[in-house]
């Protein structure tokens, strides 16, 4: 659960990119009667919330594709890339020195936090479905009466004010108080909200929003997401009116303006948001030049490209500096000191790993961290006669991360090792990556070659080649 956290927390960081400079081409584009263009930049948000994956280009704007890295809470020191080393040099000291883990603690204190902020997560996912779920029963409810008068438009002596309701099969519903004159903006309106299919859009960015709630960049864009789907809508209801016409739309407004308190997610409630910016819109606003909206539309293109891509990462792995650093030498002599090897005459302390991933991050001063997953073999091998016996030993997956430097020289910063029982399997799957996991797991399909290397070892060193 922790993990598809901080997965949510990275694609709402990097969905903030976008929402940036989208705020920007909105105040830029304020005095202009129609909001197309702009709701569709604000469907560029939902698509970078919604997709799982985004594909690395040159052409990125987004700093970091993973400002949190998903094992920061089994790190020995954790940091984070937020691609802005000023930051990174400011909030990473900190967080090293607030969350380190104590070798004598039983927990990681990152570890608890994390869980305690994936499980308010939940809960308010809960509570938002819990919010819409009331706010449809009680509409339902009001609306058990209404009576219909027209196509797909009902009416209803319980609502103050006109609404389109559902998602497949939307209605448009009228309070009976409406004078005809006001009944036909609504329904011009409402229609608009069809053609549009607004009553899936708005749903879709609210459950977004659900997902999201703790951003509150996510809350920006959802708010004005609304604002400019009803300036849309009332551009193309009023199009080809009059300026007369535009007034007593403009006055159907007013009559239908909904008091804050009422509004709820599920109705697209006509007269529901920003009365006042939308009056003035209709009756002040600017309809784009050809020119203006091909610009815009070069825009939208270029903010595609820039921010709903991630950077393309630089391939560590094949720089000289980790080729030199991470030799089998280094992995053995690491393996051999956690273990606390002493061979002797009589004694030999052997290990074997192999490989299973090896992943590279740069940091912001040109050194890597390097983290080698392995399947490591310890054995201890007594001489006993001509032959030798196995004496003690650990077959078991291992994490081993290092600091790599520029100049190649390398530190151990973290020797990692599942604890024994019940939270064997959970913490190999929660430390390994996903797809390697499984095959840490299965200790037998390297046992037999990892033992076969332990007894070279000690075949060369005894000097047991011919016998």
């Amino acid at each position: 659960m922790t993990e598809l956290f901080l997965s949510f927390v990275n694609r709402s960081i990097t969905a903030g990119w976008l929402i940036l400079p989208i705020l920007c081409m909105r105040w830029c584009l304020r005095n202009f009667r129609s909001k197309d263009l702009i709701c569709i930049l604000w469907g560029l948000v939902g698509l970078r919330l919604a997709l799982p994956f985004s594909l690395p280009t040159p052409f990125s704007l987004v700093p970091s594709a993973q400002t949190i890295p998903t094992d920061i809470m089994y790190a020995s020191s954790p940091a984070i890339d937020t691609g802005l080393s000023t930051l990174n040099q400011t909030v990473n000291p900190m967080l090293s020195a607030s969350f380190s883990p104590d070798p004598s603690a039983s927990a990681n204190p990152l570890q608890i936090w994390l869980a305690l902020a994936a499980l308010i997560w939940v809960i308010g996912i809960a509570l938002f479905a819990l919010y819409a779920l009331i706010s449809l029963l009680r509409m339902r409810h009001r609306l058990a009466e209404a009576v219909p008068v027209g196509e797909n438009v009902w009416v209803c002596d319980h609502i103050a004010s006109p609404f389109l309701l559902g998602l497949m099969h939307p209605r448009i519903y009228l309070p009976s108080s409406l004078d005809p004159q006001t009944a036909a903006s609504v329904i011009a309106h409402e229609h608009a909200h069809l053609m549009r299919r607004d009553p899936i859009w708005k749903a879709v960015g609210f459950v977004l929003l659900a997902l999201y709630w703790f951003h509150p960049l996510v809350w920006v864009a959802y708010i004005l997401f609304c604002r400019d789907m009803e300036l849309a809508c009332d551009a193309r209801a009023t199009r080809d009116f009059s300026p007369a016409e535009r007034k007593t739309y403009a006055e159907a407004l007013l009559a239908c303006s909904l008091p804050h308190a009422v509004r709820s997610f599920c109705p697209l409630a006509f007269g529901e948001i920003g009365v006042k910016s939308r009056i003035r819109a209709l009756l002040q606003g600017k309809k784009p030049s050809r020119l203006l909206v091909i610009l815009t539309a070069c825009v939208i293109v270029a903010l595609a490209v820039c921010f709903l891509t991630d950077p393309v990462p630089s391939d560590p792995s094949e720089s000289s500096t980790s080729a030199l650093a991470l030799t089998d030498d280094v992995i053995s002599d690491a393996i051999l000191t956690h273990y606390n090897a002493n061979s002797t005459e009589n004694l030999l302390c052997t290990e074997s790993h192999i490989p299973l991933l090896t992943t590279y991050r740069q940091n912001d001063d040109g050194s890597l961290k390097v983290t080698a997953y392995l399947m490591v073999l310890y054995l201890e091998l007594a001489r006993d006669g001509d032959w030798f016996r196995e004496q003690s030993g650990s077959h078991i997956p291992t994490a081993l991360t290092f600091h790599v430097q520029p100049d190649g020289s390398c530190t151990l910063t973290e020797y990692w090792e599942p604890d024994d029982g019940s939270l064997y399997a959970p913490e190999v799957r929660s430390r390994f990556p996903e797809d390697i996991a499984e095959r840490a797991l299965d200790t037998q399909r390297y046992i037999d070659e990892q033992m076969k290397a332990c007894y070279d070892q000690a075949i060369a060193y005894w000097g047991l080649e011919d016998r």
